[in-house]
C-alpha cells in the first residue's frame, strides 16, 4: 500500500512539475509579448516619423519643381524681350512695358553668386523696394521672381530671416498693381 501511495505521489509530482514548467513557459511568453508590443510601438513611431520626413521632402521637391517651371517661364519671357530689343536700335530706349524702360547697354540683372545667396537676397530685396518706390512694377516683379529660387534654396533657419521681408514685398507689389488698375 505504501509503495502504491508513493508511486501515486511521484506521478502527481511529475504532473505538477510538467504543469509548473508550462506555467513558467506561459509567463515567459507573456513577458516576450509585452517586449514585442513595445518594440512594435517604437517601430511604428519611427515609421511615422520617416513618412512625415519623406512627405515634407516630397513637398519641398514639388515646390522646387514649381519654382523651376516659373523660372523657365521667366527666362522665356526674358529671351523674348531680348529678341525684341535686339531687333530695335541699340542706342534707343524702348518701352517694353508701359511702366518699364529698358536700356540694352545696362545689364538688367546681376549674375547670382552661389557663395553668397543671403547677400544676394538682401541686395535683390533692396533693389526691388527701390523699383517699387519708383513705381517700376515690371522690374520689381522680375526681381521678386529672381528672389524666389534663391529663397527656396535656403535652409529653414535662414528662410526665417527673410520670410517677412519677402512677403511684405510681394504684398506691396500686389497693392501697387491694384492701385494702377
Amino acid at each position: 500500500l505504501m509503495a502504491k501511495v508513493s508511486k501515486k505521489l511521484q506521478v502527481d509530482q511529475q504532473k505538477l512539475e510538467i504543469r509548473l514548467a508550462k506555467i513558467n513557459h506561459a509567463k515567459e511568453l507573456r513577458m516576450d509579448l509585452a517586449q514585442l508590443e513595445k518594440r512594435k510601438s517604437a517601430l511604428m513611431a519611427q515609421l511615422n516619423t520617416q513618412q512625415r520626413t519623406k512627405s515634407e521632402e516630397l513637398e519641398r521637391l514639388n515646390n522646387r519643381v514649381a519654382d523651376l517651371k516659373d523660372l523657365e517661364a521667366w527666362e522665356k519671357r526674358l529671351r523674348e524681350r531680348e529678341q525684341l530689343l535686339a531687333e530695335q536700335s541699340p542706342r534707343t530706349e524702348s518701352k517694353v512695358h508701359p511702366q518699364v524702360e529698358v536700356s540694352i547697354t545696362e545689364p538688367m540683372f546681376e549674375v547670382i553668386s552661389p557663395a553668397a545667396p543671403m547677400d544676394r537676397i538682401s541686395t535683390l530685396l533692396a533693389q526691388a523696394n527701390t523699383e517699387l518706390k519708383n513705381q517700376n512694377l515690371a522690374a520689381c516683379r522680375a526681381l521678386y521672381n529672381e528672389l524666389r529660387p534663391l529663397y527656396a534654396s535656403l535652409d529653414d533657419t535662414r528662410k526665417r530671416e527673410f520670410y517677412y521681408q519677402i512677403m511684405e514685398l510681394k504684398t506691396n507689389i500686389e497693392l501697387a498693381k491694384l492701385a494702377i488698375h
